[in-house]
Parts: C-alpha cells; sequence; structure tokens
C-alpha cells in the first residue's frame, strides 16, 4: 500500500494546461482594456449635455464644473476657458420680451461693469454655422488676472447657445482655434 501511494505522488499534475488558458484568458483581458481604453480617449467621445446641447471637449481640455440650474458648464486646458451657456425661449415670451437678446445682454452686462471692453457684435460663420460674436478683455470679479476672449451666440428657433471662450490677457490666440473647433462640433437641436 505504502508503494502505491508514492507511485501516486510522484506523477506530475495534469492540470498545467488549464492554467495556462487561464493566464492567457487574464493576459488578453488586461490588453484588452487598455486597447479600448486608448481608443476612447482618442476618439474624444466624452460628450457632455448643457440643457439639450451636446458638446465634445477637444484634445486636452476636459470638464470643470457645471452650475446649479444645469444651463453653463465649464471646459478648461489649463490656459483657456469655455463657457457653454445654452437656454430654451421662456415659458412666456411676452413677458420676458428680451430672450432673443442674450449676446447683447451680456455684452451690455459687461461694459456696464466699467472692467471691461467689448467690441461690437459682428455676423460670422464658424465651420456651416451663422453666429454673432463680440470679442471682450478685462477683469471680472471671480478671475484673478485681465483675460480677453470672445462670446459667441447660435441660436435656434427653440434655444440660443453661448460659446465665451477667454485666457489671459495675450494668450487668448493660443486657445481659440480649439474654442472654434468645439463650437464647430457642437451638437444643436
Amino acid at each position: 500500500m505504502a508503494a502505491v501511494q508514492q507511485t501516486i505522488a510522484a506523477k506530475p499534475p495534469k492540470g498545467w494546461i488549464a492554467t495556462l488558458v487561464v493566464a492567457a484568458i487574464m493576459v488578453a483581458i488586461v490588453a484588452g482594456g487598455f486597447i479600448a481604453a486608448g481608443a476612447v480617449a482618442d476618439n474624444g467621445t466624452i460628450l457632455y449635455n448643457v440643457n439639450g446641447v451636446g458638446i465634445t471637449p477637444g484634445p486636452g481640455w476636459e470638464f470643470s464644473g457645471r452650475d446649479d440650474n444645469g444651463q453653463t458648464i465649464l471646459l478648461t486646458n489649463g490656459s483657456g476657458s469655455l463657457a457653454i451657456e445654452a437656454q430654451p425661449p421662456p415659458y412666456n415670451v411676452l413677458l420676458v420680451g428680451d430672450w432673443h437678446l442674450p449676446l447683447e445682454n451680456k455684452r451690455q452686462e459687461w461694459l456696464d461693469s466699467g472692467t471691461v471692453t467689448a467690441t461690437e457684435i459682428v455676423d460670422v460663420t464658424v465651420g456651416d454655422r451663422t453666429a454673432r460674436r463680440f470679442s471682450y478683455s478685462g477683469t471680472f470679479e471671480d478671475v484673478a488676472t485681465p483675460v480677453e476672449g470672445t462670446v459667441t451666440e447660435i441660436s435656434t428657433p427653440n434655444k440660443y447657445v453661448l460659446f465665451d471662450g477667454w485666457a489671459d490677457k495675450g494668450q487668448f490666440s493660443v486657445v481659440s482655434d480649439d474654442i472654434d473647433a468645439m463650437i464647430k462640433s457642437a451638437v444643436i437641436p
């Protein structure tokens, strides 16, 4: 009986094929995860919803915050920022007659602050979209340094969208192409 037990103990285990298969599957899962993560990151598929408007951050840009009412988000790349505000018409347009003037209202509010200068509003084309825009520079209470930027408005019968892009004074030209690319790719119903 002792001789039989020694013979059984001396034989190598037969489960090595299963061990290799499990190891190969684990390696494939990890490699597939890295490949999928790289594809998603490079594809720019992150889409933020701003009151029905879809915005995809450009390369190097990331989500920085959302206001309490969900109508504005902020994207940044560290040296520049883009605030996207989308508003539907008010429930009763007759009581709020100037809802069609968000760009004019924003420009006038900033001029009235006394710390911001702004150009006249001009018609522009961003991609294949007709838009209106003004440029500005100055200081704001909630921004530590003087800034420069543009506010671009795209309107549809059902909503308007303001794209306020800015950077430190003298640096806006570095981020302006990225901002226009994000405006161009925005999904506005």
